[in-house]
């Protein structure tokens, strides 16, 4: 556009954003040494009136074009990625050699249980405390771009999970690998996928959160007092704290609304399923059975598969209500794209 602009024949239109070009007649200037007159605007496209509004990007190409800025844009954040770097090589040194080679013997049952908890916590806080930042910044980039209808909303939200996802994921197995092998947890294959995978899905949904009370919160300082309250009260009720079967029927609801409680329980059924302790002499706590673990703990409400199933259909939920939620904040509101 703006090599054809240095002919007459055309001229880049400023209406617009400068994002299409109108034809441009010589005629149209005044002898008489008046300026050009740009009739006012009088169509909802912001445009002249004798003008077309410009046909829209293609929705892949606009994907494209938007998660490429935010790849650009993530990768030269250095604070932003310094930081996730040490949480996930700080969480691996402390918590790797905290439950360096748990063993089989009874002692260890507690140690598993603390582990499991351990690695809910922490994964849960790092990616709201890391994700929802930047995600703060790239919306006020959003909100600027919005009036001229830059590009559909869709777009924009599905660019940041593109994004987000991957770095998230992949940060997060770092330590979760290097743990699960160090604090020697069953080593069979089935066992290790299925772990990671319900520990992938507990990231994603932490993630479809984070951008849920992005979306919905106009500032980070609230945003961030709210997620660390959902992060609690997601471990509170995870049922590590106080046993699955055992709260008070009044808040025993909550724990079902908890996607640490699913990904808890489907980790340590994982874990504990034919795992075979060894009992030392004239102890008075011999559980020779993981499974036996299992029902201690009131963790067999769900099996494994029903866990990783609830734990996708709430971050499926999420994200549409995060989605929902910036499509309704974000201004001007009619504009349905």
């Amino acid at each position: 556009s703006f090599s054809e602009s240095k002919h007459p024949a055309a001229k880049l239109s400023l209406t617009y954003g400068g994002l299409y070009e109108q034809a441009f007649n010589p005629n149209m200037s005044v002898a008489n040494g008046e300026s050009l007159r740009i009739a006012n605007t009088t169509s909802g496209w912001g445009t002249t009136a004798d003008e077309t509004p410009p046909r829209r990007a293609n929705w892949f190409f606009e994907l494209k074009t938007l998660a490429q800025r935010d790849v650009i844009t993530t990768v030269r954040h250095f604070t932003f990625l310094s930081a996730v770097c040490l949480n996930s090589v700080s969480v691996l040194l402390l918590l790797g050699l905290l439950f360096y080679k748990l063993g089989n013997e009874i002692e260890s049952i507690q140690n598993r249980i603390g582990l499991f908890f351990a690695l809910t916590l922490n994964s849960t806080y790092g990616v709201m405390s890391h994700y929802l930042y930047v995600y703060y910044k790239s919306k006020d980039i959003m909100l600027s771009e919005r009036g001229s209808g830059s590009y559909r909303m869709s777009t924009f939200y599905l660019a940041k999970v593109v994004v987000y996802l991957p770095f998230a994921v992949l940060s997060s197995w770092v330590y979760f690998v290097g743990i699960y092998f160090m604090a020697g947890l069953q080593s069979g294959a089935t066992k290790v996928l299925t772990s990671l995978s319900l520990f992938t899905v507990l990231i994603v949904v932490t993630l479809g959160v984070t951008l849920l009370v992005g979306s919905f919160v106009d500032t980070y300082d609230l945003a961030s007092v709210v997620s660390a309250l959902a992060i609690t009260t997601w471990v509170i009720f995870g049922g590590h704290l106080a046993n699955a079967g055992d709260l008070l029927p009044a808040i025993r609801w909550m724990q079902f609304i908890s996607p640490a409680f699913y990904i808890y329980e489907g980790m340590v059924r994982t874990e504990f399923g034919g795992l075979k302790l060894h009992c030392r002499e004239n102890n008075g706590l011999c559980m020779a059975r993981g499974d036996d673990v299992i029902k201690l703990y009131r963790l067999d409400q769900f099996t494994v598969g029903q866990c990783a199933l609830i734990g996708v259909g709430m971050a499926i939920l999420y994200n549409l209500f995060a989605y929902m939620s910036l499509r309704w904040k974000a201004k001007p509101r009619y504009l349905w794209i």
